[in-house]
């Protein structure tokens, strides 16, 4: 389940603080964060160098280049602009949340949790930050705890799809399937284009063997992302993936080999793809192609041992 991309839906709401400063520092300031806002993340971080050269003391010029930089996934620069702002705005709520999920990004999740409770303290009436915590809790296995503060998030705004989705995905961990059904649709009711709740309630209904209405959600998620491919390639060859799974579970396993494929041009490490594509060569006996993905799948798995003893017993029951 792609629950990390609900996170990251969440986060806008935390870049989106107004800016201070004056002058010329404002106002490249306030086209890093509208550049963010794009996902053009080199371009907005380089206009925050320039709000920041020309105002060093400027603690939301700190917090946007360090929620930008977390975006490209280098983490310890973003840490380092996070704790400016800190250190600058020691009651700056949102700059606590952002370290949070910067330590959540970096599976330090007990700080990510300790940041997270920070920026409720001061701000204890902010939905989202109740949702950020239940990530983290929910990464860190503390599912129950994560529940309620998914419940805490929507008992205060009960109107972002997010926060659903994101409960939706508790429910599920915790095999009340139904509950996560009825959070799914409230999310997409709230909000038709959250693809990613089209994509995870297609996971929980693979799950409840309720194929055809798995790839009527998947076929929503990968319409919308396809509208934006470059920005969604890791998200499109999933959704391929799981719709090749539920197309070969429900007996369809020439569309699903189809689908396997797209996922495998899309994404060529995808060692997934290719041990899901084995599968549904070895349902229509076509042994060659099947051992040869197995094989493949086999040299990707890489130091993901639980994956590689799938994999291998796999292969050696084919032999056998």
């Amino acid at each position: 389940m792609t629950r990390r991309v609900i996170a990251v839906f969440l986060l806008s709401a935390l870049l989106a603080a107004a800016c201070s400063g004056t002058g010329d520092a404002t106002s490249h300031n306030n086209k890093g964060v509208e550049l963010s806002k794009q996902g053009e993340w080199t371009e907005a971080i380089a206009e925050l160098d320039k709000a920041i050269e020309m105002d060093p003391n400027d603690a939301k010029a700190h917090n946007n280049r360090g929620y930008a930089y977390r975006e490209i996934g280098q983490y310890e620069k973003a840490i380092a602009d996070l704790d400016k702002a800190i250190e600058i705005d020691p009651a700056y709520a949102t700059a606590y949340g952002n370290r949070g999920l910067t330590y959540a990004a970096m599976e330090q999740y007990e700080r990510a949790i300790a940041d997270h409770d920070k920026a409720i303290g001061i701000e204890p009436d902010d939905a989202a930050h109740y949702s950020n915590r239940g990530l983290a809790y929910q990464d860190s296995g503390k599912t129950e705890m994560a529940l309620a503060d998914y419940d805490k998030a929507i008992g205060i705004d009960a109107t972002v799809s997010s926060f659903y989705s994101n409960r939706a995905g508790a429910y599920l961990e915790l095999e009340q399937q139904e509950q996560a059904l009825a959070d799914w649709a409230k999310a997409i009711e709230l909000d038709p284009d959250n693809y990613a709740a089209y994509n995870n309630r297609a996971g929980a209904y693979i799950k409840m063997e309720r194929y055809l209405l798995a790839i009527a959600d998947l076929d929503k998620a990968i319409e919308a992302f396809q509208k934006n491919p470059e920005a969604n390639l890791g998200r499109l060859a999933s959704s391929y993936n799981s719709r090749g799974i539920a197309y070969d579970a429900a007996g369809l396993s020439e569309k699903a080999i189809a689908d396997y494929d797209k996922a495998i041009e899309i994404s060529p490490d995808y060692g997934g793809a290719y041990y899901d594509r084995a599968l549904a060569y070895k349902s229509l006996k076509n042994r060659e192609q099947a051992m040869a993905d197995f094989e493949k799948a086999l040299s990707l798995a890489g130091d993901n041992a639980a994956f590689a003893a799938l994999v291998q017993k796999a292969i050696d029951d084919y032999r056998d």
